[in-house]
């Protein structure tokens, strides 16, 4: 009965239930609790807002026997937490669900991601020592392992990067950095499309945005910086450090620029250091070139075999092509091959800190062969006689002889002079024979002059009538010890020795014929027999005459030719008795003053000068100041006035014909101030000093599209001007541009076309009737196509410029173009 019972309560209660149960299951078959409509998907849905779901609680999954695949418990032992069986019922494979700060399990599933994962603030760690296949490692130490495992153990970084690679060892980041590269290996490419074509290179290293992008089977080079060895495509051993240096290099091999610019344009040039911003910058074809500082040799271009050392220095643009010159200090030119300049009009010091002359040796200056040139256009080999055995200066009377400063020739022993000595003019003395070399009295009552009743030779000499003349009258033999008159019976005055009457002439016999020296006027005294000062006259050759004022025979200062005035009165033919000012002085030394009795230049001119015609100055001038500074062609001293150049109109400016390079003067009317003419004498470019000289610029676009057919070849795009060009020309019929302003440019142009059908299209641009920078597009088929291009070029005045494409497609394509030219320099 008590069975019975029971089974009548259990039945009771199913039926209570029944109902309920019934109403929370709906027609898919899904249970609800919690909820009266259970989701369609769900075969199970639990609704609360205030209780959970509890699970089955083990204590360890892996107890349970024949897990079920997708067995879901909670593990209350360590480490506790959700776990589901993974595997099958006979190979259970329990993993744990992740919980935030767990560190363990993963939200990855099969480990195949099908959405970005976040790490959010959360590390990737590892302790991996290396990786199985292409992807990331991280190893235990936090280092990364990238492409470990690719083929040739290669590191690419970036869209498209290396990804037709083939090579070994090679590290290509950026935006397709190394994208061409194939077999090429050890190479290192870092930036936007640095390496970009190429192909079988090796070990060469390129940095920075678009670094040799062009370069495909060059080898062992080393470009860095923006644009650095761009257009290099198989020159070699090239070492590159500089934004847009070695731009333009081609082939070039075994070749340093370093510094901005530095060898921008050079394209074949080969064996060259450049060092400094802009240096070698113009260099196309140029071998053997060495230029240190800034801006060193930037005019040269197909130079080969220059030195260079110093900012600004090098071949002028006319000598752009010598060869074997060197210039060592700044701003200094060269114009000539096989030559060597030293600083720009300085003084060169050899065994001395401080050189005041153009040379100044402090030592011994040895030439094995040739001799020694001088200014007077002479050579000397020796500087000695072959048998010269005492210097020093020999005077002789005739009754004495005097010795200054007599020493042997050959310095170690003291010498001995007595007599009557001569010398041969090669610093030879001997003894001197009488009569030959020197005048000796004559006999008694044959050398002397009378006109007295008996021989009086210390009477006064009187010529009234005619004379006696006593035999043979030698030198040393007629004493005259009163006053002579010439035209005159009376000497005046009395402290006159000869008063001459009437014109006075000195001839010889020797006619217009002869040549040489001849008659002179000499005065000597009073203790003074060493320095020469008298009238000379010269005979250069037959016909020619030199009349010679002579002071001294050395160049001392003290001797002096001076022409002035003297104030004061005196007798006929005296000397005045008042002080004597000099107005014109002509030293010993060569130096001329005007005003001045001790002029200490070549001229100094004590007052104002005013010169009419040209006057060329072979030193250094000062105004205001002496001496003027050796450094210096003029030097213009004043604390109160300044310097006035010419003063033009800028039509007399213009005017000017064939005018210098470096020519200034001051316009007067328009955009007044200073101007200088930094052009050549055929091509003048005159500009306003201090103001900016802005580079020329310019950007000419389609103005609409136009169709270029199959066959048509290269046809010459339709431009127009754009807002602001400068330095540029401009001819809107023929859409060509004229460069006003000569310098290097950098061209950028870009080309758009639409394919209808198969084909590539094709952009170059026309220099002077030449096309240059090929650039293409790829194959492609009903396409629009963007061909752009970047290049850099030395372009000059009057070049031509235009941009031109072709279709080789059959269909037409419409095309539309841009252009844009930048003067870097």
């Amino acid at each position: 009965m008590r069975h019975r019972y029971l089974l009548t309560s259990l039945a009771a209660l199913t039926l209570l239930a029944a109902p309920r149960l019934a109403h929370a299951q709906n027609q898919t078959g899904s249970v609800g609790i919690g909820t009266t409509a259970p989701d369609a998907s769900a075969a199970l849905d639990i609704v609360s807002s205030s209780k959970g779901l509890l699970l089955p609680r083990v204590v360890a999954a892996a107890g349970i026997a024949s897990p079920a695949p997708g067995l879901l418990v909670y593990q209350t032992g360590a480490p506790a937490g959700f776990y589901y069986n993974a595997g099958t019922a006979a190979a259970p494979s329990w993993q744990q669900l992740a919980t935030a700060g767990s560190g363990s399990g993963d939200n990855l599933g099969n480990h195949t991601a099908t959405q970005p994962l976040n790490l959010q603030d959360q590390a990737l760690t590892g302790t991996g020592a290396s990786i199985s296949g292409i992807g990331v490692g991280v190893r235990a130490d936090g280092g990364l392992n990238l492409g470990q495992n690719t083929v040739g153990n290669n590191v690419l970084l970036g869209f498209q990067a290396g990804q037709a690679t083939t090579g070994r060892f090679n590290q290509f980041s950026g935006y397709r950095s190394g994208y061409s590269n194939t077999s090429g290996q050890e190479n290192l490419f870092v930036g936007y499309r640095s390496g970009y074509a190429n192909t079988t290179g090796g070990s060469n290293q390129f940095v920075g945005f678009r670094s040799g992008e062009a370069n495909t089977t060059g080898f062992n080079n080393h470009f860095a910086g923006y644009l650095s060895g761009y257009s290099n495509t198989t020159g070699y051993n090239n070492h590159f450090i500089g934004n847009e240096s070695g731009g333009s290099n081609t082939t070039g091999k075994e070749n340093v620029f370093v510094g901005y610019i530095s060898g921008g344009a050079n394209t074949t040039g080969n064996y060259n250091l450049f060092l400094g911003n802009g240096s070698g910058s113009r260099n196309t074809t140029g071998n053997y070139n060495l230029f240190l500082g800034y801006m060193s040799g930037e005019r040269s271009e197909a130079g080969t075999g220059n030195t260079v050392v110093g900012s600004y220095s090098g071949p002028s643009y006319a000598a752009r092509d010598i060869t074997n010159a060197t210039a060592l200090g700044a701003f200094v030119t060269l114009t000539n091959s096989n030559t060597v300049v030293l600083g720009n009009d300085a003084n060169v010091g050899i065994g001395t800190s401080s050189p005041t002359q153009k040379l100044e040796v402090a030592g011994t200056v040895y030439s094995s062969s040739g001799g020694f040139r001088f200014p007077d256009g002479t050579t000397q080999t020796t500087a000695a006689g072959s048998t010269a055995n005492l210097t020093g200066d020999i005077t002789s009377t005739g009754a004495a002889t005097t010795y200054a400063n007599v020493v042997p020739a050959t310095k170690g022993g003291a010498g001995t002079v007595s007599g009557l000595l001569r010398a041969d003019g090669n610093g030879l003395v001997s003894a001197a024979t009488a009569g030959t070399d020197y005048l000796t009295p004559a006999g008694a009552g044959t050398g002397f002059i009378q006109n007295q009743a008996a021989t009086a030779q210390a009477a006064s000499f009187q010529v009234a009538g005619t004379g006696t003349v006593g035999g043979l009258l030698t030198a040393g033999s007629a004493t005259v010890a009163g006053r002579v008159g010439i035209g005159t019976t009376t000497a005046q005055p009395a402290t006159q020795a000869l008063d001459v009457r009437g014109n006075l002439r000195l001839g010889d016999n020797g006619g217009n014929s002869a040549t040489g020296t001849g008659q002179a006027i000499e005065w000597v005294g009073p203790g003074v027999n060493t320095d020469p000062v008298g009238l000379y006259r010269v005979n250069p050759a037959s016909d020619q005459s030199e009349l010679r004022v002579v002071v001294g025979d050395g160049a001392d200062a003290n001797d002096k030719f001076v022409v002035g005035r003297m104030d004061g009165t005196s007798s006929e033919g005296g000397i005045p008795t008042g002080s004597f000012t000099p107005t014109f002085t002509v030293r010993a030394d060569g130096n001329v003053g005007i005003g001045t009795s001790i002029p200490g230049q070549k001229l100094e001119v004590a007052g104002n000068a005013s010169i009419s015609g040209n006057a060329t100055v072979g030193g250094s001038v000062g105004i205001g100041t002496s001496p003027p500074n050796a450094s210096a062609a003029l030097d213009v001293s004043s604390t109160s006035k300044g310097l006035l150049p010419p003063r033009l109109t800028q039509t007399q400016r213009t005017a000017i014909g064939s005018p210098a390079t470096g020519l200034v003067v001051y316009q007067t009317d328009g955009t007044a101030g200073l101007y200088c003419n930094n052009g050549t004498p055929t091509t003048p470019l005159w500009q306003l000093l201090g103001a900016r000289v802005k580079p020329a610029y310019g950007t000419f676009s389609a103005a609409s599209q136009q169709t270029v057919r199959l066959g048509d070849g290269l046809v010459r795009i339709n431009l127009v001007t754009g807002p602001e060009v400068s330095g540029l020309s401009f001819n809107a019929g023929t859409s060509e541009v004229t460069i006003v302003t000569p310098g290097v440019y950098k061209i950028y142009y870009s080309v758009g076309m639409y394919l209808s059908g198969n084909g590539q299209g094709y952009a170059r641009l026309k220099i002077n009737g030449n096309y240059v920078g090929v650039s293409h597009s790829s194959y492609a088929s009903q396409a629009d196509l963007n061909i752009t291009q970047e290049l850099y070029y030395t372009l000059a005045a009057g070049d031509v410029v235009s941009l031109h494409a072709q279709n080789s497609n059959g269909a037409g394509v419409a095309v539309v173009g841009a252009m844009t030219l930048l003067q870097v320099f």
